[in-house]
């Protein structure tokens, strides 16, 4: 862990935030590029685009792509599932008629895409 140090106009004293100062050091900022900038620079092999949402056909895509998504975090919390490397397997096909998930039905089982992340 790297050192940490703060500039302060006086000598700490009861109006210090000291809380302030753990919580920066528990969760320190990191530098993340952006979307745009991803895409720019290729850093996938040109193979990676941000959202576009320009045309109906597209944004219809993406606003299926987030409810998916969610949809599998949401189930991922619900039911507690873990995977081996992330921790969150993805069921992805629901048994309408029996009311559960058909993981117990070859072909079925866990998608281990890691989807949501």
């Amino acid at each position: 862990m790297p050192l940490q140090t703060w500039a302060t106009a006086h000598w700490p004293d009861g109006s210090l935030k000291w809380t302030a100062y753990a919580a920066a050091v528990r969760t320190p900022p990191q530098l993340a590029a952006g979307p745009a900038d991803l895409a720019r620079a290729e850093v996938f092999g040109g193979l990676f685009a941000p959202v576009d949402r320009s045309r109906p056909a597209e944004a219809r895509i993406e606003d299926r792509l987030a409810l998916l998504s969610d949809c599998h975090k949401g189930q991922v919390e619900q039911r507690r599932w873990y995977r081996f490397w992330g921790y969150g397997d993805i069921m992805h096909t629901y048994d309408g008629d029996r009311h559960q998930w058909r993981y117990d039905i070859g072909g079925y089982a866990w998608d281990n895409s890691g989807l949501p992340g």
